[in-house]
């Protein structure tokens, strides 16, 4: 990268200053012990070295080397895939993590400036414990995109371990990315070899878990004993230890009652755990992602392909990219779904 007239002065400036600089500093240690020598040398070495660091980050190189960085990093330059990819590998590291009750994963165009970036968001609506979230804040930041999570609202739920979770997250493309494509499964840390865990992460994960997801909940009787802990992590209640005392009295032997059949259990329905996992643009056309949550198996259908699952046998009439909805027909009827519902939540449309 060519340096501009203003940075080439600059770098004039301080290779002058060095020319000077440099002999006063040799001569200023070849002389005599004067009283203020040795301070006057100090001085003129903190200038040298401010003048080198200056002159540093006038070097062209190692702009371009960060911006190598940059790119290597950044989604797909094209706008459609970086934002369908991104999505699909967004709801594969949901699914993964095991995040419950998942509403929502959209995603919107950013704050943009043409020719240098583009900025893109994404939301997540769900539910989980905080051990999930600590997995999906680990395997999140282990992937080397150019994403941040920018905004994470955690609310506790008194009656049950689960919180409600929103989720939001940058992500940004440059005109020279190195991807093209991104996978659009995650795969995570120990299932992929030799894939290093990378080098900001400085805990591993059970470490990252003990932190977050537990703490002491009763103090240690004595030195030896360790304090007892119990999931809640940071939003357990601290309680003191008390003694419970419970008496028994044996009841008298009573005739036990003859046990009433149990009935049969209903027929296992696959529709029930059968959900739209995504809505993308990929070939140039729409494409809706159906995923059988019990047999982990991945349905990929476009406009007038059929599928079955479970008591549901419908064909895809209509993919909503704008909406994140499909429309499927099933029986003569057609009804919708939005990204992230299960096929028995479908909802008929008005025949008007």
């Amino acid at each position: 990268m060519a340096l501009q007239k203003r940075e080439k002065t600059l770098v004039y400036v301080a290779g002058g200053l060095l020319a000077v600089l440099v002999p006063l500093l040799l001569s200023s240690g070849l002389g005599g012990g004067g009283g203020n020598s040795a301070a006057e040398r100090d001085n003129l070495q903190d200038e040298v070295d401010q003048k080198t660091e200056e002159m540093k980050l006038l070097d062209g190189s190692n702009v371009v080397a960060t911006l190598a960085n940059l790119q290597k990093r950044s989604l797909p330059s094209d706008k459609e895939l970086a934002t369908s990819d991104y999505q699909a590998w967004l709801r594969s590291l949901v699914d993964h993590v095991e995040f419950d009750a998942v509403e929502r994963i959209s995603s919107s165009r950013g704050q943009n400036r043409p020719g240098i970036y583009e900025s893109f968001t994404f939301s997540v609506k769900c539910r989980g414990t905080l051990e999930e979230l600590t997995e999906f804040l680990d395997e999140f930041y282990a992937v080397d995109y150019l994403h941040k999570i920018t905004r994470l609202e955690m609310t506790p739920n008194k009656e049950s371990e689960v919180l409600e979770l929103r989720i939001s997250i940058e992500a940004m493309s440059l005109p020279e990315a190195v991807r093209k494509t991104l996978p659009l499964v995650h795969v995570a840390l120990e299932e992929e070899s030799p894939r290093a865990r990378p080098q900001w992460l400085t805990l591993d994960k059970d470490a990252y878990s003990e932190a977050i997801v537990q703490r002491p909940m009763e103090e240690a009787e004595s030195p030896e004993e360790e304090a007892r802990t119990v999931p809640g992590g940071l939003f357990a209640m601290y309680r003191e230890k008390e003694k419970l005392i419970v008496v028994v009295d044996e009841p008298d032997e009573l005739d036990e009652p003859d046990e009433p059949d149990e009935p049969e259990p209903p027929p296992f329905d696959y529709a029930r755990h059968t959900n739209i996992s995504g809505i993308v643009f990929r070939g140039g056309r729409p494409e809706v992602w159906i995923r059988i949550r019990t047999t982990d198996e991945s349905l990929i259908r476009h406009v007038g392909e059929t599928f079955e699952a479970g008591s549901v046998r419908a064909k895809v009439t209509k993919i909503d990219l704008e909406q994140s909805c499909v429309e499927i027909e099933e029986d003569g009827r057609l009804r919708t779904l939005k990204l992230g519902d299960f096929l028995i939540e479908s909802v008929e449309l008005s025949s008007n």
